[in-house]
């Protein structure tokens, strides 16, 4: 994989590193050189802003499937935090099913045994693939005792699935707390065609009678949020018309956002935002709107479709959520299109160019509605200006110049982070991940501050392992992950031990280890901890053995305080820092008699607000062997 420029690097390396979870069309656990493994995972882990090769791995290897073909294919993800854990939730369309995979050992991956089945909808009714659900989105509802989760999904099979389910937006509750949502009454449909649910339109109200949702999230505040996905319009010709003029039916509710407030489990609709004008629906006031007279600060999203005379579609389907991410702590949800610019192309009915272009909502009143003024031009790559906003330049992985997007965006994520994430048909060829970061807070993303970190690499034989050496990765949908929110994944000689026991904030402190891993003569290996509560001390503490059976720690440190060395001795005091990371060199001299030799570490961390007498947590254990 080629390098990006020095100033880039520089740059990302100051902001974060990055770390995406990549859920793959057609994967299997037979994997490499064959298949590609159903999700992957890339991880700057040396923060040097280019994500290479040895920084690749499968997240998920093997996943449960009853589909016929053995296959996955895997179309979205989402996470969120259970118990002081990041928790995963995927989409299989191969089998009509939701994935949950926690890393319960921490080592990085979701292994096998990890992965369960969170809700089965079933394959279609021929005993082929269901191909849906598309989409998800997953709350975590911290006001219920104890909490809840929540994950919304969307069917757009024409038929009933094998297991009966229609199409519509399901909503799945883990009542019981038993990581599934498959117990009687925690399914049920959430909204669907049938339902009757009506919003206000540009000529009377306006009734939700298709189902096809293309993507759905969750604001911080619980409201869910659905893209109704319409089909092309063709045009009727104008009799007598020379050249021939058209005119273009509308389909009433399509190519719009909704916003759907829960009501213990019934749907309160809302137009949440719309920038088309193939419907019935108000345009929200900071886009054109070609129906009426006024001028706008923004471009509609309605493209002349290129490829199709006289046909016009809208893909507005891209949106994400930082919760707390504003200047002040407000809410920000960004907005993309996905357009196919060598198929559609990107002109809009006014001849606009509408590809290259993100928007942010600073919700600055916490309404969970995007309001007027609360919307600004993000990210431009269009080739034109808009509001002010000049387009940018970007380099790719190979050094060249990109002044505006060709192929297809195939993915779209925040990570919480900061930073704003799409896939990209980079040249035609290799997919590649573009990151933006607004590293001066301005709301407008200028040319040193958007990089490439990954573009799928080739090797001698074709693409590399976790991808198809023939095919390589087939992107779906792409999950940013927070800065040093999860550890690893750790090469040779490093092993996870254990689970930690979680701060009086809930979140539980993990080991972690950078720059390599133990072998003889690395000098830079470090080995420390992340997710601890920041600024605050804790202690590494080091024996050569684990107990055969961890030593419970209570009633000094909490029930779920564990020690797994044998005999812990401490052999650093580290500081955190302002994201509660520790950081402790930990060299390995080129010398052979040390090779082999194991070495174990656990760390004790200060909590001022643990009211055991010992005001101090616990992380997971670790274990390192010195390779050669």
């Amino acid at each position: 994989m080629q390098r990006t420029s020095i100033s880039m690097i520089a740059l990302a390396a100051a902001v974060t590193a990055q770390d995406f979870v990549i859920p793959v069309g057609f994967g299997n656990a037979s994997g490499p050189p064959a298949s590609s493994y159903p999700v992957a995972r890339v991880k700057d882990r040396n923060a040097d802003g280019i994500i290479t090769p040895d920084e690749m791995h499968a997240f998920c290897t093997t996943l449960p499937t009853q589909a016929s073909s053995g296959t996955n294919f895997m179309v979205d993800g989402r996470y969120v935090w259970e118990d002081g854990n990041p928790v995963f939730y995927f989409c299989d369309s191969e089998d009509g099913q939701v994935i949950r995979g926690e890393d319960s050992n921490h080592n990085g991956e979701i292994d096998p045994s990890e992965a369960t089945v969170f809700f089965r909808f079933g394959g279609s009714q021929s005993g082929g693939p269901l191909f849906s659900p598309d989409s998800l989105a997953v709350y975590r509802d911290t006001s219920m005792n104890p909490p809840e989760t929540r994950v919304y999904v969307a069917l757009d099979n024409g038929q009933p699935s094998s297991q009966g389910y229609t199409n519509g937006i399901h909503r799945l509750v883990d009542a019981n707390g038993d990581g599934d949502a498959s117990d009687p009454g925690e399914q049920s449909m959430f909204v669907d065609s049938s339902m009757g649910l009506t919003v206000p339109g540009l000529s009377g109200p306006v009734t939700i009678s298709l189902d096809f949702w293309r993507t759905l999230r969750v604001l911080p505040g619980g409201k869910v949020i659905a893209f109704a996905k319409g089909l092309s319009i063709v045009g009727v010709p104008i009799p007598n018309t020379n050249p021939v003029q058209y005119t273009y039916p509308v389909q009433p509710e399509m190519n719009a956002w909704y916003g759907f407030t829960d009501n213990a489990g019934t749907a309160s609709p809302e137009v949440w935002f719309n920038c088309s004008t193939l419907n019935d629906l108000p345009m929200h006031p900071d886009f054109d709107d070609p129906r009426s007279a006024t001028t706008s600060l923004f471009p509609n999203w309605d493209v002349q479709d290129a490829s199709t005379p006289a046909t016009r579609v809208n893909w507005q389907r891209f949106c994400d959520v930082v919760a707390g991410g504003g200047p002040n702590g407000e809410d920000v949800y960004y907005l993309g299109s996905s357009y196919r610019t060598n198929a559609e192309g990107d002109n809009n009915i006014n001849g606009d160019k509408v590809s290259g272009l993100i928007y942010r909502v600073v919700d600055a009143d916490g309404d969970q509605e995007i309001d007027s003024g609360e919307i600004n031009l993000f990210f431009n790559l269009s080739t034109r200006t808009y509001n002010g906003v000049a387009p940018i330049q970007i380099q790719n992985q190979s050094q060249s110049t990109v002044t505006s997007l060709s192929g297809q965006t195939w993915a779209f994520s925040t990570a919480p982070s900061g930073s704003v994430n799409f896939v990209w048909e980079n040249g035609g060829s290799n997919d590649a991940i573009v990151s933006m970061f607004d590293a001066n807070g301005n709301g407008v993303i200028e040319p040193t501050e958007v990089t490439m970190p990954f573009e799928a690499p080739l090797g001698p034989n074709g693409y590399l392992p976790p991808f198809s050496q023939q095919f390589g990765p087939y992107f779906t949908s792409l999950v940013g992950v927070g800065d040093l929110e999860m550890p690893g994944p750790f090469g040779d000689g490093i092993e996870t031990v254990g689970d930690a026991c979680p701060h009086t904030n809930g979140i539980k402190p993990l080991m972690e280890t950078w720059n390599g891993i133990p072998q003889l003569g690395n000098l830079t290996f470090e080995i420390g901890c992340i997710r601890s509560l920041p600024n605050l001390p804790a202690f590494i503490m080091g024996d050569l053995r684990l107990r055969s059976t961890p030593l419970v720690l209570a009633p000094l440190l909490g029930q779920q305080c564990l020690s797994y060395l044998d005999n812990p001795v401490p052999i650093a005091l580290t500081f955190g820092d302002n994201l509660g990371t520790h950081r402790f060199n930990a060299q390995f001299p080129n010398n052979p008699a040390y090779l082999g030799i194991s070495l174990c570490y656990q760390m004790a961390l200060l909590d001022p607000q643990v009211t055991t007498p010992v005001t101090y947590v616990v992380s997971n254990a670790m274990k390192l062997t010195i390779q050669p």
